[in-house]
């Protein structure tokens, strides 16, 4: 028996294949999170790893930075 995920992907791939369309696939949590930022951004140490005076350069996005 299969579950309504299952359902809905084989309805989904069966339009595609009828309508002869394109489909691509993408991980966008990855993408996101180790993709490079265009901009100067400093944040401060997390807790536990506290420098007086000193801050970190971001080379890659975080998580929910925008």
């Amino acid at each position: 028996m299969a579950t309504l995920v299952a359902k809905v992907f084989k309805a989904l791939t069966a339009i595609i294949a009828a309508f002869n369309l394109d489909i691509w696939q993408s991980n966008t949590i990855n993408t996101f999170a180790n993709s490079l930022i265009n901009k100067v951004v400093y944040i401060k140490y997390p807790d536990g790893f506290t420098i007086k005076g000193k801050c970190l350069l971001l080379r890659r996005a975080l998580y929910g930075l925008q």
